[in-house]
């Protein structure tokens, strides 16, 4: 965990850089279903390329890690939503801020119009159609309800999906351009990670308060009632840590941190990654929220 590499891609431009110029990038992921955000800078870029990279909606693939320990892996993937480049003295830096899925909601309108019988599936999986994403579910969704009525809606295929999640007490978010669909509150099926100060927890962990999931009491259907009994206290004690860069860890992820000061098994609220890759500054911080006993006993089965 000691040489940085990284690899930035620009899908439709044929365009990749890995390793041969300095950037800079900073990302920002959470469990909302709001944009998750980053900031990319490429130092000393020609020209033509320039304008090229900073043009609206351009895909851009954010790979970094350590050479021995599994090379670039995938950190983040969206769309540039703005572009400049400034002067800043011998260097000359092209600024990105990147959104994910932002694209995918924008342009998903849809008229959709659905027999009685209709799982909550195949609505779901009509809605990441339209979205132009694929979709993968959580820990513990299972089967879903089918709609008795059917099931109508026309506007945004992503109004579709929080009114159809909000029913059922799931949740939904974007991560790398995949939808992920998981129970309000659960874990995604991406676990097993362990830190320790033995294996890239950096500092002491920091405790803090998370604000929990609200169920949206105004629906009457009665799967959503019965999510929201189990449902925890509406503020939750957490804890911060920072480790050495993990780009494979998001939001929902279940981890393991062994420390003197905390241990067991904890859900990924909130995750950022940094780098610098002529600097010292590669690195992830996580909010954490402890889970539930069963969770942790499912996690130690596998």
């Amino acid at each position: 965990y000691w040489k940085q590499t990284y690899k930035v891609v620009f899908p439709q431009l044929n365009i990749t850089f890995e390793n041969n110029l300095h950037i800079g990038f900073s990302i920002e992921k959470d469990t909302t279903k709001e944009s998750n955000k980053a900031k990319l800078e490429i130092y000393n870029l020609a020209e033509s390329t320039r304008k090229k990279v900073e043009t609206a909606d351009t895909e851009v693939e954010i790979y970094a890690g350590y050479e021995r320990a599994g090379g670039s892996i995938l950190a983040f993937k969206g769309t540039v939503t703005y572009g400049f480049t400034r002067d800043a003295g011998t260097d000359c830096i092209t600024t990105l801020d990147l959104a994910d899925g932002t694209k995918a909601m924008r342009d998903s309108y849809c008229s959709l119009s659905y027999a009685p019988g209709t799982s909550a599936k195949t609505i779901i999986q009509r809605c990441a159609n339209e979205m132009g994403v694929p979709v993968v579910y959580g820990d513990e969704v299972g089967e879903l309800e089918s709609y008795k009525n059917g099931f109508s809606y026309y506007g945004q295929a992503d109004g579709a999906l929080t009114e159809i999640c909000n029913a059922l007490g799931l949740s939904w978010s974007i991560q790398n351009n995949i939808l992920n669909v998981i129970l309000a509150g659960g874990t995604s099926t991406n676990r097993g990670l362990v830190f320790s100060p033995q294996s890239g927890l950096v500092g002491v962990p920091e405790r803090i308060t998370q604000a929990e999931y609200k169920s949206n009491k105004s629906n009457p259907k009665k799967t959503q009632k019965e999510k929201a009994k189990k449902e925890k206290p509406r503020k939750k004690a957490g804890w911060k840590i920072t480790t050495l860069l993990v780009p494979s860890v998001n939001p929902a992820d279940m981890v393991k941190v062994e420390s003197k000061w905390i241990s067991g098994w904890f859900r990924v609220e909130k995750v950022s990654h940094r780098g610098d890759y002529n600097g010292t500054n590669w690195g992830s911080t996580m909010e954490l929220i402890e889970v539930q006993k069963d969770a942790e006993q499912n996690a130690n089965k596998q």
